[in-house]
């Protein structure tokens, strides 16, 4: 059992013990790159999950890009269908015109 002098009053120790863990999580984090398990929690992972997170926000561009491309490729293929229809029309008006 802690016993507490009795000059350091409870509050004054519980403030020091904070800041002193606050200092650990500071000097791990620089050190390693690591949060601390009470940090670790809130960020969702630590190092790895915000390794995770940067790799999710690099693949949403390259799935939009991919998107568009493929969005690109059937208007192109949609508009070389509709030139070949707008050419058969026309030669099908040139030769009724031409008939009659």
């Amino acid at each position: 059992m802690l016993s507490w002098p009795s000059t350091m009053p409870l509050k004054k120790a519980y403030c020091d013990a904070d800041g002193l863990a606050t200092a650990e999580d500071l000097l791990l984090a620089l050190l390693t790159g690591l949060a601390s398990s009470a940090a670790r929690s809130s960020v969702g992972g630590g190092y790895m999950g915000q390794i995770a997170g940067v790799r999710a926000r690099l693949a949403q561009p390259a799935a939009k890009e991919e998107q568009a491309c493929l969005k690109l490729d059937m208007s192109r293929h949609e508009l070389g269908e509709l030139e070949k229809r707008w050419k058969a029309v026309e030669l099908e008006t040139g030769q009724r015109s031409g008939r009659v």
